[in-house]
């Protein structure tokens, strides 16, 4: 059925981040089926997203509003949340550089209310500062900062009058795309009226599908264009020093530098503090760092420790190191504070804590040495248990809510790879396939996407590619390599 084909080419569009593309196949299909309600829905929230992408960098405060109306509706939609608190803080920031601090403050209040990111309260509590001594020059005062609030609206699923006219007013207006050309909202197509012979078998037919497509529709919501931030390691383009940096994806410019010679960067669970292996002489080991005060605190003095990761909670640091004189690998976990000793867990490399329970993956083999892969057990190393079976499968990282592991593996095709394995039904899936290097992975906040280093465009970059499968894309470009890319890492944050 014709229906179901565009329906199907529209989520395939939109898994792979074509909004434009997608969109247009939802009108085709709406063309065909007007009064599918599920469908409508789907294309009015499309629409606001595109419009809203369509002022990113050019109206910060029409594509925040924008943004905002998605979320209130639902905040799981795509990646509004990131990109709505991602352009409140741009919208707050251009506030600051018109010296329009309490309008700024406000920005970043809002933005604080969807997630703390690193600097964002002490940059928002520096615009209340001079928010307050202006009002107090001016005898006026002192505004309060607007509270972010969430109102339910009625579902736009079930509610096919209000998704009806949501519809009519973007097929009157026109919906911009990302390059400013008009997006036009389909039409009922004349004839439309169905035949009374077999009327009833029709009917049954079109339900049918509707059921069969409803599905699909919902999938055109889920997975958006990848968005966030990348947190990672790579070598400074002019000295060859290792920098640790954070990039907003989609971005253009140089990241952000957290830190200088570090390798290997996580933040923390609450988004304050970041750990990262130490390669500075007199700093060697695991340093924690709080990139809003520049507070630095040394966890561990060895510089064989690598890999840290932390607990759900934020008060445990695994890592590995051979730091032993047998020099073999072994998991330790300490406690995330100065002066304290580790303790060994297991042997094993590359520990990756779950988000959100007590599970720590890493690369081992059982007690005897055999059987070796990816491995998990608790942070206090009980209930261990083989994951995967393949001892190349290496550098473990959980989805956001444990339904799957990514990896690499050079052992299962010849070749670096990205792969995930179901932690439900133990099926692997190989998500990458290139004669390069594809390799480091890190799932992205809302779990539909995973991000890679990868030598596959010539130069070094972070890639991603959809977590269902699908084509890759690069993210950006890293000017000064990476040097050893086995030993880096990468956290996708929001």
């Amino acid at each position: 059925m014709l229906y179901n084909c565009y329906v199907n080419l529209a989520a395939t569009m939109d898994k792979a981040g074509n909004v434009e593309e997608a969109l247009a196949y939802v009108d085709k299909a709406l063309a065909l089926e007007p009064n599918s309600s599920a469908l409508r829905a789907a294309r009015t929230l499309i629409a606001k997203y595109v419009e809203a992408l369509a002022l990113e960098g050019k109206d910060w405060a029409g594509m925040s509003a924008l943004l905002e109306e998605i979320y209130v509706q639902d905040p799981s939609y795509r990646d509004v949340e990131t990109r709505l608190q991602q352009a409140l803080l741009a919208y707050g920031d251009q506030l600051a550089l018109d010296k329009e601090w309490c309008d700024a403050e406000a920005q970043y209040t809002a933005a604080i209310a969807i997630s703390v990111t690193p600097g964002s309260i002490a940059r928002r509590d520096e615009f209340q500062a001079k928010c307050q001594a202006i009002a107090q020059l001016t005898g006026g005062g002192t505004p309060t900062p607007r509270a972010f609030e969430l109102t339910p609206v009625p579902d736009r699923a079930t509610s096919p009058s209000a998704a009806g006219s949501d519809l009519a007013s973007l097929g009157t207006t026109g919906t911009p795309t990302t390059n400013g050309t008009p997006v036009a909202a389909a039409g009922s197509p004349a004839g439309a009226t169905a035949e009374s012979t077999g009327e009833a078998t029709a009917g049954a037919t079109v339900e049918a599908a509707d059921e069969a497509t409803d599905e699909a529709a919902a999938a055109l919501v889920a997975v958006g264009a990848p968005a966030g931030r990348i947190l990672l390691s790579a070598l400074d383009p002019v000295n060859g020093r290792n920098l640790v940096l954070l990039q907003t994806i989609g971005q253009q410019g140089f990241p952000a530098i957290l830190a200088e010679d570090g390798l290997q960067p996580v933040f923390r669970p609450d988004g304050q503090r970041l750990v990262y292996r130490n390669l500075r002489g007199d700093s060697r080991g695991l340093t924690a760092l709080d990139p809003a005060t520049g507070l630095a605190l040394r966890f561990t003095t060895f510089s064989e420790d690598s890999y840290p990761t932390w607990n759900a909670e934020g008060n445990l640091v695994a890592f590995a190191s051979n730091r032993e004189g047998d020099r073999r690998w072994r998991i330790y976990v300490v406690w995330a504070d100065v002066n304290n000793e580790a303790t060994a867990m297991t042997f094993g490399e590359a520990p990756a804590g779950h988000p959100a329970a007590d599970q720590l993956a890493y690369r081992g083999c059982d007690d005897s040495g055999n059987n070796c892969g990816i491995w998990s057990m608790s942070w206090s190393g009980g209930n261990r248990r083989a994951l995967t079976t393949v001892p190349a499968d290496s550098q473990p990282n959980w989805s956001p809510t444990g339904q799957f592991l990514a990896f690499m593996s050079d052992g299962r095709d010849g070749n670096p790879e990205i792969y995930k394995v179901d932690l439900t039904t133990g099926q692997t899936m190989r998500l990458t396939d290139n004669p390069a290097i594809d390799g480091q992975p890190a799932v992205s906040p809302d779990g539909s996407w995973v991000a890679f280093l990868s030598n596959r465009s010539g130069g070094w970059a972070v890639w991603a590619v959809p977590s269902s499968g699908g084509e890759a894309q690069m993210l950006f470009a890293l000017e000064g390599g990476v040097g050893n890319w086995q030993e880096q890492e990468i956290q996708w944050l929001n």
